[in-house]
């Protein structure tokens, strides 16, 4: 588009959110700083590119004046839903919220100026950073080293205890329903949460940069969904990175169900005892190749070394060439590897 008409419709647009606002919002002074203010948003929010520093002071300075106007906080949120109503784009829209997060904090912070206490700001800057904005300004302010990969961490309460202070290297808040943390990858404190978060389970990210910290979340909080569908996967803390195979595997049930009957049909008509013993030597047998593997394979399963190279010519029989295939053997040991998992799950 050229320029000439990307500002004559930034200046529509304005004129579009002005009018509404008039008719809908008479008491927001519209023709001072906070009405000149806004418009450079509306600018900021229809044109591409990220939200610099600068932009972020300028936002707050919105809600400030805003408050300094005697506008209430429902007036000021009445601003950006008016202005998301009239351009009606998904993805401007997205960065009008993202305006309105910083903009709201501004006015808090004018409004409460002595109230903001340090965990306040912390759970702004936590909030800031799930929306992708600025942050390096209140980092400081709070003594918070931003770092450049951060794994996220989503809990799910199992009791009544309150979450423990886990210190000042981490940023907790609340996101989307789900109390999340933002912790620096390869903090020690990630080991110690079944100790340090009591009464909560923990679901370990995927280490990601912290403009993407939000993608860490999904994985996330997917892996403390999957959990509550399949306790094979439970444990007090989750890590998706050393746990992928194993979500993955489980993401998709019927999928899931179709690889295990078509790819371990040949166990089908052996008795459950049996098919438990053969599914074992088969994982042992699939993921740790090679000579020399037999006796420590007979050890792991606590049998004799010739029952287990028995069961291995067995499962040659029983299976053919689907070892000999690249695909067939991958698809035989992700089978095997779920299928245990969902024994597993039975047993316990």
């Amino acid at each position: 588009m050229p320029v000439v008409n990307a500002a004559a419709t930034t200046s529509l647009l304005h004129g579009q959110v002005t009018a509404r606002l008039r008719v809908e919002s008479p008491e927001i002074e519209l023709s001072g700083p906070f009405g000149a203010v806004l418009g450079a948003a509306v600018d900021w929010a229809t044109t591409p590119g990220a939200m610099d520093a600068r932009w972020v002071r300028m936002f707050r300075s919105l809600g400030a004046l805003a408050f300094a106007d005697g506008l209430s906080s429902d007036s000021l949120r009445r601003v950006f839903q008016v202005a998301a109503e009239v351009v009606g784009r998904p993805a401007v829209a997205a960065r009008i919220a993202e305006l309105a997060t910083v903009c709201a904090a501004g006015y808090a912070a004018a409004r409460n100026p002595a109230e903001e206490t340090m965990t306040t700001r912390r759970r702004r800057l936590f909030h800031l950073i799930m929306q992708d904005v600025p942050v390096e300004e209140l980092a400081r302010e709070v003594n918070w080293p931003v770092p450049g990969t951060a794994v996220a961490v989503a809990l799910a309460r199992l009791g009544t205890e309150p979450l423990a202070d886990l210190g000042p290297a981490v940023l907790a808040g609340e996101w989307e329903g789900r109390t999340c943390l933002i912790v620096r990858a390869g903090d020690p404190m990630l080991k110690t949460l079944p100790h340090r978060c009591p009464g909560w389970r923990a679901a370990i990210g995927i280490p990601a940069p912290i403009a993407q910290i939000r993608g860490s979340l999904a994985v996330a909080v997917r892996a403390l969904d999957l959990v509550d569908q399949y306790p094979a996967l439970r444990r007090p803390v989750i890590d998706c990175m050393a746990e992928s195979v194993n979500l993955l595997l489980f993401t998709d049930g019927y999928l899931l169900e179709q690889l295990i009957d078509r790819r371990l049909a040949p166990l089908a008509d052996l008795m459950p005892k049996q098919r438990e013993r053969m599914l074992a030597t088969l994982h042992e047998w699939l993921s740790r190749p090679g000579r020399g593997q037999a006796e420590e394979a007979a050890k792991r399963l606590g049998v004799h070394v010739q029952t287990f190279r028995y069961r291995v010519r067995k499962l040659q029989e029983m299976f053919g060439n689907q070892f000999a295939e690249p695909n067939g053997r991958l698809d035989l040991e992700l089978a095997t590897r779920a299928a245990l998992l969902r024994a597993n799950q039975h047993q316990n």
